[in-house]
């Protein structure tokens, strides 16, 4: 989670954060424990996660892709603070989460000492494939059923931007099929994760713009569906690495595939 505690809420599944390398926060070993200090902003769900991923400065001494030990730590922890922060939509899924002396024991490791950083591509390159997952971000089926209900606002510019936005949600589809082919053969996917968390992130956009601009003036109220959609939607070029590191990492992965990766989040 960058600079502090990346929470896991109750059912089990990972929230998403966009800072990992610029690590301010720091773990001291103490027998067998560690104390940990700092803070991070942008926790998705920390306020009901019971646990969450901990990616931790064990050695400031080492490298930036170095030196960095992941840890699952029990969110009620005592020295650990969570505090929301309010969106435009009016929820507050995001959080700051303070670290104060929290004692973590060093059974709650995971990997090696100081070896957190491969880990940590590990559990970004499934967060990214979660986050692409088109059926629980967007659904082309209820945009159409959106269009239809609204034919009168339905031009010829509004069927192609329709169509286009079809094409875009099966090519996604089809990316993701191959993504799990090449898991099926105990391969890891490169650049593909990037590009579908890239490709997720402009659909949902695309697609909530338009399903706001079919509502007409009604669009101008809220509570609605599209409307809250829409004002969630920037969320998804941030989360799990802005839109301008997964460029950079598709074009590494692409034109350089035996190269490390050690770029900042």
């Amino acid at each position: 989670m960058g600079s502090a505690a990346k929470p896991a809420n109750r059912s089990g599944r990972l929230a998403t954060s966009s800072a990992k390398l610029s690590l301010a926060t720091r773990a001291v070993a103490q027998g067998e424990d560690w104390i940990v200090t700092g803070q991070k902003t942008w926790c998705s769900g920390a306020t009901w996660a019971d646990f969450g991923i901990l990616i931790t400065r064990t050695d400031p001494k080492a490298p930036k892709h170095k030196g960095i030990t992941y840890f699952i730590v029990d969110m009620r922890t005592p020295g650990i603070e969570v505090r929301p922060l309010r969106q435009m939509t009016g929820d507050a899924h995001f959080n700051e989460v303070f670290l104060n002396d929290v004692r973590i024991s060093d059974a709650n490791r995971l990997g090696e000492v100081n070896g957190g950083w491969g880990v940590t591509m590990t559990t970004l390159t499934n967060e990214r494939m979660a986050m692409a997952g088109a059926d629980g971000l967007f659904s082309w089926e209820d945009l159409l059923a959106h269009a239809q209900a609204n034919r009168g606002r339905v031009d010829g510019a509004t069927r192609d931007e329709l169509a286009k936005l079809y094409t875009w949600v099966r090519t996604l589809e089809m990316l993701n099929a191959r993504i799990v082919t090449k898991l099926g053969r105990g391969e890891m996917p490169a650049a593909e994760s990037s590009v579908m968390k890239l490709a997720m992130a402009r659909i949902v956009t695309r697609g909530t713009e338009l399903g706001l601009r079919l509502l007409g003036p009604e669009g101008l109220v809220r509570p609605g569906t599209w409307q809250h959609q829409w004002l969630f939607q920037p969320a998804f070029h941030l989360a799990g690495g802005t839109d301008e590191v997964q460029k950079n990492l598709s074009l590494i992965h692409i034109s350089e595939p035996t190269r490390p990766l050690y770029i900042s989040y």
